[in-house]
């Protein structure tokens, strides 16, 4: 079992960075992270720098396996082409996970 699957880690023209993964934390809750660098985020939030995480449950996260297979990560790289698209489907099977969010520099 692959413990992340990456969906983006690029760097644009401007020097703006992304990076977009889901992995399992220890307790084995499925973790959705993005981190965003550079130009493009201080032309949105005025700030260099800007995170997230998605953390769906224990529960919420077993409901996905049930769904995608045992090797949810592995399932995930092979379903999913973008981080939206997942999340899009784990609201619509198991509602939202709990959210975190933060923009600085």
């Amino acid at each position: 079992m692959g413990d992340r699957h990456v969906f983006e880690d690029s760097q644009d023209e401007r020097g703006s960075r992304r990076y977009a993964d889901a992995y399992l934390d220890g307790d084995g809750r499925l973790v959705l992270s993005i981190h965003d660098l550079g130009p493009v985020v201080e032309d949105f939030f005025g700030c260099f720098e800007y995170e997230s995480f998605t953390t769906f449950s224990v529960e919420q996260t077993a409901r996905l396996r049930a769904d995608l297979g045992e090797d949810v990560i592995a399932a995930i790289g092979e379903r999913f082409a973008s981080q939206r698209e997942l999340a899009e489907y784990a609201a619509a099977l198991v509602g939202s996970g709990e959210h975190w969010s933060r923009a600085g520099d």
